[in-house]
């Protein structure tokens, strides 16, 4: 025999074992049933204790056979193999081997798919238990969340209620914070930005000396903005008129100068060498 012969008949061999060894199982099987069958129960009235005469015999199942029976042994299948390809024509043979050949591909496909579902399956055990445990810890931090809630508004409405006896001393002590607040940014932005006390009397005068934009010389260099004089009053100076090119400072000089009366009023020191700030509606 040929080398690709001899391995033709290697997958035949292979094929014809692998259907012996499922054809015994079933009749072991099968036979194993039988036997239970017989010596399960007492039957008083069988007088011929067969197991044609037991009951439902006549649907029990029994081995598949095809040319072969389960107590054919693998040695006669290949003898049988080995002489039908021995015997047949070059056809027959390469049938055979086809035959042979398509079973063991069959057999291993099954395997495959057997394989591939079982890890399918696995896979949703593995996704829903996941799926699972997610929806408990979902469960878990939603209902975490409700409860800080709930402790946190509660401790909130204790607090309230407790303090609400103390609600005229929180109100005095909250102003004089805001004061004092008030007062030592006043005086924290007056020292570090050499402002002057300003003169406020109840006339109708503004006279501002060497007065300074508090916002734009924070954002230039040291000494490069230059400082100018105002003076306004209700008599020979009611009104000014400015004139320039764009960006020259016509704007910031007109608001420089109500930011300073601003800053004179509500009790700041401004930005300038001197200045007297009148009584200022508008």
């Amino acid at each position: 025999m040929s080398k690709s012969g001899f391995l033709k008949f290697g997958a035949v061999v292979g094929a014809i074992a692998a259907t012996v060894a499922g054809t015994a199982a079933i009749a072991n099987r099968s036979a194993e049933q039988n036997e239970e069958a017989m010596f399960a129960g007492d039957h008083p009235e069988n007088t011929g204790f067969g197991l044609g005469n037991l009951p439902g015999m006549d649907s029990f199942p029994t081995a598949p056979t095809k040319d072969t029976s389960p107590e054919d042994t693998v040695a006669d299948l290949v003898a049988k193999a080995l002489s039908e390809i021995n015997e047949g024509t070059e056809d027959q043979k390469a049938a055979a081997l086809e035959e042979a050949k398509a079973k063991a591909e069959l057999l291993a496909a099954e395997e495959r798919i057997a394989a591939a579902e079982k890890a399918a399956a696995e896979a949703r055990a593995a996704a829903e238990k996941a799926e699972q445990e997610l929806k408990r810890m979902e469960n878990i931090v939603l209902h975490a969340e409700s409860r800080i809630n709930n402790i946190e508004y509660s401790l909130f409405d204790s607090l309230r209620l407790h303090l609400r006896q103390y609600l005229p001393e929180l109100r005095k002590t909250a102003e004089a914070l805001a004061a004092l607040d008030v007062l030592a940014c006043f005086a924290e932005v007056g020292s570090m930005n050499n402002y002057i006390r300003p003169e406020v009397d109840s006339g109708d005068e503004i006279m501002i000396k060497d007065g300074r934009h508090p916002v734009i010389e924070q954002s230039m260099d040291e000494h490069l903005f230059i400082a100018n004089d105002l003076l306004l009053d209700r008599e020979e100076h009611s009104m000014l008129l400015i004139t320039g090119p764009n960006m020259s400072g016509k704007s910031t000089y007109m608001r420089q100068t109500a930011l300073i009366v601003l800053m004179a009023q509500m009790g700041c020191f401004v930005p300038a060498s001197q200045a007297r700030i009148g009584v200022v509606d508008r």
